[in-house]
């Protein structure tokens, strides 16, 4: 039955004159004693129909009741993580990022976390991309903007670093791409009294594409600033290598993926084709997720300039951070 609605569906139809192409996502729910009412049977056919949309186009899915449990429970966590936003009970943690030939500590990724009184310490690969199709990426990531740049702040304050230090911070595309990213930005830089030049601003190849004018636009007043910008999650993406030139990047971030492949395969192609664009355009190159000797083994050979990962340490607590400094001083 299905396949003969979607065949009828996909037939080509005349639109003004124009020849059209449509699909359908189906979604099915079987008959069951347990149903009381017509919109329970819609309610889980629909639930269905999403799940087959979430594979691709023309698919159909047959509802189970884990569906349903799991609609259920985004539906409280987009709750919940509303009252958590409003409240501000997210907190960060901190990953260190070395300099490879020195051992110098460069500073720190500000990474967020989540942890909810009911699901315990929720991962950001969870509730990233729910606050990303909500809108509420927004002002949590104008909140995590705030929050590591006080704490960076009051690092300096307190530690009497002899040394400099950046924080990183991923910027989510919607808040790069918001025509008052850079205002905001001033204002957080000048209610924490923190140096422009001891923040670092994180972005993916994907946000640089969206609309290039506009970006080398908010690019350029950031370098006004000497603020660095880190491409994140370099090769992952499907940018030409072309646009790369355009953007003033100061570093390029590797991929753990592509760490992995070091060990697993061998293969240090991949990395030291990234090392050396990097190098050609003189930027700096940070590896992600290094975990073991022989990753780093591998990545000092290639002269890979910084690493961050657990090998070195995982994200730390305020507390934990400031003694990870001490160590470095």
């Amino acid at each position: 039955m299905v396949e003969r609605i979607q065949a009828k569906l996909q037939a080509p139809m005349t639109l003004k004159g124009h020849t059209m192409f449509t699909s359908a996502s189906i979604g099915i729910a079987l008959s069951h004693p347990n149903y009381q009412r017509g919109q329970d049977i819609l309610r889980d056919a629909d639930n269905a129909m999403y799940r087959a949309k979430a594979k691709g186009q023309s698919n159909y899915e047959i509802f189970d009741p884990e569906m349903h449990a799991v609609a259920l429970r985004l539906l409280k966590l987009e709750t919940d993580l509303r009252q958590a936003i409003a409240d501000q009970t997210f907190c960060l943690r901190y990953q260190p990022i070395i300099e490879l030939a020195s051992r110098q500590l460069m500073g720190f990724e500000a990474l967020v976390r989540w942890q909810h009184p009911n699901y315990g310490l929720v991962t950001p690969d969870q509730f990233i991309p729910l606050a990303e199709e909500t809108g509420l990426i927004m002002p949590l990531s104008e909140w995590i903007l705030q929050a590591a740049c006080e704490q960076m702040s009051h690092w300096y304050q307190k530690m009497a670093l002899t040394y400099p230090l950046k924080i990183s911070v991923n910027i989510a595309a919607g808040q790069f791409q918001n025509a008052l990213f850079v205002e905001k930005l001033d204002q957080a830089l000048a209610q924490t009294q923190l140096p422009a030049t001891s923040l670092k601003l994180e972005v993916t190849e994907s946000v640089l594409l969206e609309n290039v004018d506009a970006v080398l636009s908010t690019l350029s007043q950031l370098k006004q600033r000497q603020i660095e910008i880190s491409l994140d999650d370099f090769g992952t993406g499907y940018s030409s290598l072309s646009y790369l030139k355009q953007f003033p990047i100061d570093t390029l971030k590797i991929d753990k993926s592509f760490v992995d492949s070091l060990e697993r395969d061998g293969d240090a192609s991949l990395v030291q084709a990234i090392i050396q664009i990097a190098n050609s355009l003189k930027m700096t190159v940070v590896a992600e997720g290094v975990e073991t000797p022989t990753q780093q083994a591998w990545l000092q050979k290639l002269g890979c300039g910084a690493i961050q990962g657990y090998l070195i340490s995982p994200p730390l607590d305020v507390a934990a951070a400031e003694h990870f400094m001490r160590t470095f001083s």
